[in-house]
This record gives structure tokens, sequence and C-alpha cells, in this order.
């Protein structure tokens, strides 16, 4: 995707699929303010690795294509 689309969309991929799945576990759970962001805080140190690997591959894209 990086090679085709250039890295914004490919990072763009990953970062939306996260967003889309802390708003709907917040909304299916109804947590207030203070639990969705508990939820948000945990969501992202479980996803650091893989959104990390997103910019790494990337990243190596990048570096083949120049």
């Amino acid at each position: 995707m990086t090679l085709r689309y250039g890295w914004g969309a490919a990072v763009l991929l990953p970062v939306l699929a996260l967003a889309a799945m802390i708003g709907m576990t917040w909304q299916d759970a109804g947590l207030d303010m203070a639990g969705g962001i508990g939820l948000l805080r945990e969501a992202l140190v479980l996803a650091a690795p893989i959104l990390g690997g997103a910019v790494v591959g990337i990243l190596l894209a990048l570096w083949r294509r120049a």
C-alpha cells in the first residue's frame, strides 16, 4: 500500500481502524468519560506494537524505494 498510495494512506488505515474500535467499544459499553479515557489508554498501549510495526514497514518501504 505504501508503494502505491504513499505513507500517509498506509498509516491512515491502522489509525482509523483503532479509532473505530475504540469508539464502538466505548459506545457499546456505555462508559462515562473516565471509563472511556481508561479504555482509550489501554487500547493505545495494546495497539502500540501494531502501529509501530506499521510505521517500521512504511519506513522500510520508503527506504527500499529510494
